[in-house]
C-alpha cells in the first residue's frame, strides 16, 4: 500500500497550526469583549483593568498567531513534496499574512478602519483558499491509498467548510455597513462562533488524514 510519509508529518503540523489559530481566534474575541466591558463600565479602575486584560489577552493571540503561522509553512512544505497542490495552499497562506501586513503599515497612516476590514476579508479569502486545497490534496493522497470512504469524507468536509467559511466572511462584511458599537461585537461573535463550527470539522479530518496516510 502506498504510503505518504511527508504529507502526513506536514498535515501533522497543519493540524496543530489550526487549533493555535483556533485559540488565538478565542482569544481576540475575548480580548475584544473585555475592551468593550471596560468602555461599558463607569470606575475608572474598572476601565484600566478591564482594558487591560483585554490587551494583554490579544497580545497573546498574535504570539498564537506567529507560532501557528510557522508551523503551517513547515507543514505545508513538507506535503507538498508528496503532492503539489499543498504548494498552491502555501502561496495562499503568504499571501494572507502580506494582505495583513500591508493594512498594519497602511493603517498607521490612515486612521480609517474600512481599510483594516477590507484587508481583513481579502485575508479570510485566501484562507478560504488554502483550506480548499489542502483538503483537496488531502482526499487526492488518500484516494491514492485506498481510504476511499476517508477521500469522500474530506469532499463531504469541504463543502460544508466552504458554506460556513463562506458565512463567517459575510458576518465580517456586514458590519462594514452598520455605525454602531454594538453590531461590532454582534457579528463578531457570530463570525467567532461559525469559525469555530468550520474549524471543528476542518481539524476532524485532518487528524483523521494525517494518521491514514503514513
Amino acid at each position: 500500500m502506498k504510503t505518504f510519509p511527508n504529507a502526513a508529518k506536514g498535515i501533522k503540523n497543519v493540524y496543530k497550526a489550526e487549533i493555535l489559530d483556533l485559540y488565538s481566534i478565542l482569544a481576540v474575541v475575548l480580548g475584544t469583549i473585555f475592551v468593550v466591558c471596560s468602555i461599558a463600565t463607569g470606575s475608572v479602575g474598572g476601565i484600566v483593568i478591564l482594558s487591560l486584560f483585554g490587551i494583554l489577552i490579544t497580545l497573546g493571540s498574535l504570539v498564537l498567531s506567529i507560532i501557528a503561522f510557522v508551523k503551517m509553512l513547515t507543514g505545508l512544505k513538507a506535503a507538498s513534496i508528496d503532492d503539489d497542490t499543498f504548494r498552491k495552499a502555501l502561496i495562499c497562506v503568504i499571501v494572507s499574512l502580506g494582505v495583513e501586513i500591508i493594512a498594519a503599515i497602511l493603517s498607521s497612516f490612515v486612521k480609517s478602519t474600512v481599510g483594516n476590514d477590507i484587508a481583513s476579508i481579502i485575508s479570510r479569502i485566501a484562507d478560504l483558499g488554502a483550506t480548499y486545497f489542502i483538503l483537496n490534496g488531502c482526499s487526492t493522497l488518500l484516494q491514492q491509498r485506498g481510504e476511499t470512504q476517508l477521500a469522500a469524507s474530506g469532499k463531504n468536509t469541504l463543502n460544508m467548510i466552504l458554506v460556513l467559511f463562506g458565512i463567517s466572511i459575510l458576518f465580517r462584511i456586514i458590519p462594514l455597513f452598520i455605525l454602531s458599537l454594538v453590531g461590532d461585537i454582534i457579528f463578531l461573535i457570530l463570525y467567532a462562533i461559525v469559525s469555530i463550527i468550520a474549524y471543528v470539522k476542518y481539524l476532524a479530518f485532518l487528524k483523521h488524514a494525517s494518521e491514514n496516510l503514513a
